[in-house]
């Protein structure tokens, strides 16, 4: 299914070429280099400012437990003086459970890892899924013309005409819709990019949060959580958290334009 879409979204430069003499199979070469320069850009230029960002984060990490410890404590200490009573039922209440619950949190804890120790054969058929899938957009783009005769063949005599016609519309809609997705995939990553840089909050979450937008909604929350959170922990000031809130509505707003 995956390589019969991206044959799909090849097959408009593959056509091109093919009207120049050239063979179809350069329009999936070119989609391939596009593709693999993408993922060296992200490699060479995304993934160190990710990597600083993390070392960043996991530097701060013990600043905000202390932080949140003390927080936490504070607020037990003055429960505890308010309610002496309720707050030491519910301490004894929390340390039983944590007492008998334990033992199986750690069980569930070793059982994750080893399931992920095994993901390395995953990893290997997932390799092995992406070379054959790959080999199937290959041989698709080359022979995209005759697989969609063979499908107008399905169809019977008396409605080609309107099911070609619908075929038509609905081909014409969906690559209006994902390409407009893409761009305003884009649009959103460099707003929230340059707000969030001028909030002073991590910029991986800018470019993530605006791919993730392919999705409806899923952007806006991953990011604006995210953010909010960071910028809580990295300044606890209302000044900056405003700044994330102003970069969101406004990336918004220019989105339900």
């Amino acid at each position: 299914m995956v390589g019969f879409l991206i044959a799909y979204f090849t097959h408009p430069l593959a056509s091109f070429f093919e009207r120049h003499r050239l063979p179809r199979i350069f329009g999936f070469l070119c989609v391939l280099l596009i593709f693999s320069t993408l993922v060296l850009l992200i490699l060479l230029v995304f993934l160190p400012a990710i990597v600083h960002e993390l070392m960043n984060f996991g530097e701060k990490i013990p600043q905000w437990r202390g932080v949140g410890e003390n927080y936490v404590g504070s607020q037990f200490a003055d429960l505890e003086k308010r309610y002496p009573a309720a707050y030491a039922l519910l301490r004894d209440r929390g340390t039983q459970w944590a007492q008998e619950n334990f033992p199986t949190i750690a069980q569930r804890l070793v059982r994750w890892v080893l399931g992920l120790l095994g993901s390395v054969v995953g990893l290997a058929s997932g390799l092995m899924s992406l070379v054959l899938m790959l080999v199937i957009t290959a041989h698709l783009t080359m022979d995209f013309h005759k697989f969609i005769d063979s499908l107008r063949r399905l169809v019977p005599r008396p409605v080609p005409p309107a099911t070609e016609k619908v075929a038509l519309d609905v081909n014409q809609v969906l690559r209006d819709f994902l390409v407009g997705q893409l761009l305003v995939a884009m649009a959103l990553g460099a707003m929230y990019s340059v707000g969030l840089a001028l909030a002073r909050t991590p910029l991986v979450i800018g470019p993530l949060a605006g791919l993730l937008a392919l999705v409806p909604y899923l952007g806006f929350a991953f990011g604006f959580g995210v953010a909010i959170l960071l910028t809580l922990l990295e300044h606890n000031d209302l000044r900056h958290l405003l700044g994330v809130a102003l970069t969101f509505g406004v990336a918004q707003t220019v989105d339900g334009w």
